[in-house]
């Protein structure tokens, strides 16, 4: 009976324990899921982020593409502007040696007159 007493209170101990162990084992269980969530949602929200920015890097790459080809207009225009500068300089060193040019004349004119 004594013997039967042990063992009753032991079995009693050892299913206590289990039960304890199993406990635990289904908290950390349903810890585990709750963080699995959390890590689902986190991974979520970092694919929206990197659509977001890949979105936002293809629209730079157009607005560059688009900066390039003004540039491009832009140097065009600005070598025809310095074309014309040089024209326009040369023109004027024209217009001055033939201004000198007529002044000797009137002087020559005045001259013989």
């Amino acid at each position: 009976m004594i013997g039967d007493k042990l063992k009753d209170q032991e079995l009693t101990k050892k299913a206590n324990d289990c039960f304890e162990h199993v406990g635990k084992y289904l908290v950390a269980e349903l810890s585990g899921n709750a963080d699995l969530e959390l890590l689902e949602q986190m991974n979520l929200t970092a694919k929206e982020r990197v659509e977001k920015l890949s979105l936002e890097s293809t629209e730079l790459v157009t607005t560059a593409s688009k900066i390039q080809r003004n540039y491009k207009q832009i140097e065009t225009f600005a070598s025809k502007i310095d074309d014309i500068s040089r024209h326009i300089d040369a023109l004027k060193e024209l217009a001055d040696e033939l201004n000198a040019y007529s002044k000797d004349l009137e002087t020559k004119f005045n001259k013989y007159m």
